[in-house]
């Protein structure tokens, strides 16, 4: 239920205030990022992504960071959302059954870390496509884990 519709004047005040938040912007938008994905083997590209800026996200005390967003949340929520449209969507089945992966970065040298399960042995490309989506440096680590592995999850 939407409370107020307001409309802004060009030259009020708060207008400008929100353009000038915007553009201070404009100059991070290639900021590396934290996040989940997953990666659609037929089509070679990435899904599903969710991000944050690195620098927007705060540690948690145990020396990495990320977001808190979960493959098992998003998976759900997109899947109900496209049943109830009735459309055909790639987030079908279970979520552990595609191959997903998330972005850290670790104390105490800020690297970044992609964590992602063996599959991506079999789809080596989806590495420079993960480093692109997420604006990660070069020297970005590919890390293998159980826990990214297909058909693995919380249940490990």
């Amino acid at each position: 239920m939407i409370l107020a519709v307001n409309s802004l004047d060009e030259n009020s005040q708060k207008h400008k205030n929100i353009i000038e938040i915007m553009e201070s912007g404009l100059e991070t938008q290639s900021d590396a990022k934290l996040g989940i994905f997953w990666y659609d083997r037929e089509s070679g590209e990435l899904f599903g992504v969710r991000s944050a800026f690195a620098d927007e996200i705060s540690y948690d005390g145990n020396g990495s960071k990320t977001i808190r967003t979960l493959h098992k949340s998003v998976w759900a929520k997109e899947k109900q959302r496209a049943a109830s449209k009735s459309q055909n969507t790639l987030f079908k089945g279970d979520y552990t059954l595609i191959p997903r992966g998330r972005i850290f970065q670790f104390l105490p040298d800020n690297h970044f870390e992609i964590m992602v399960g063996s599959w991506i042995d079999k789809y080596p490309a989806a590495v420079e496509l993960i480093i692109n989506e997420f604006d990660l440096p070069p020297d970005t680590v590919v890390t293998k884990d159980i826990h990214w592995e297909i058909g693995h999850g919380w249940s490990e």
